[in-house]
């Protein structure tokens, strides 16, 4: 279906189709559905960073700059909305590829990954909990770990210093 979402216009019928495709349907999912009928190109190997930049983008396009967010506190519950600007968000620096690897040094341990790819997030168990969810993604990621410079297990890292890992993804 590509162009329903092409520059020239949109067409209302085949956007309705498309909002029907996707209820039920995984964030993950929706997103691609979307970008898709854009005519971007989108690939499983994309990172979650490269593919957030192109869907804030085409926001920017379809709906104008300012865009509602909504976010859940995974400790407390608590709901916090907020307005956010595309432009600001697609003016990020370019995101590094999924190839890429980084290292978060930490407590004595030193943690190699790579930045979580869509196909991670697809992967990753979508009605567990979010400790299940976030241990499987880091999982995936996390290609060495080490302390005091002694290959270890990933189940062996304790977990403040996972969260460093994540808070650097």
């Amino acid at each position: 279906m590509p162009g329903v979402l092409g520059p020239a216009s949109v067409d209302g019928r085949a956007l309705l189709d498309l909002w029907e495709r996707g209820l039920g349907q995984r964030g993950v999912v929706r997103g691609d559905l979307v970008l898709r009928a854009s005519g971007e190109e989108i690939s499983t190997t994309h990172t979650v960073g490269e593919r957030n930049m192109k869907l804030a983008a085409l926001h920017a396009r379809l709906f104008g700059p300012r865009v509602d967010l909504v976010s859940h506190c995974p400790s407390c519950g608590t709901t916090a909305q907020f307005r956010s600007d595309c432009g600001t968000l697609t003016a990020l620096p370019e995101s590094a590829g999924a190839e890429q690897s980084h290292r978060v040094e930490a407590d004595g341990y030193a943690i190699n990954f790579r930045l979580p790819t869509t196909a991670d997030v697809d992967e990753a168990p979508h009605h567990a909990a979010e400790d299940d969810f976030a241990a499987c993604l880091l999982a995936r990621c996390i290609d060495a770990c080490a302390r005091n410079g002694r290959s270890i297990a990933l189940r062996d890292v304790p977990a403040q210093v996972l969260d460093a890992v994540s808070r650097r993804m």
